[in-house]
């Protein structure tokens, strides 16, 4: 199975997507493929600055 993203992104950092409106700049589809990255621990950790949580090994 492929994924395939069109996203460019520039040497400062502008992102911007083939497909952006005044309503989603980032692109219809922005929402979904972040959505994988957000529900991480690490995004919490270092984006929203939440304390880590360290749980039993299974």
């Amino acid at each position: 199975m492929a994924t395939r993203a069109d996203l460019n992104i520039s040497l400062d950092g502008v992102s911007t997507p083939t497909d952006p409106t005044p309503e989603k700049p980032k692109g219809a589809d922005w929402e979904r493929l972040t959505a994988a990255y957000a529900a991480t621990r690490t995004f919490r950790e270092r984006v929203l600055g939440e304390p880590a949580v360290r749980g039993p090994r299974a």
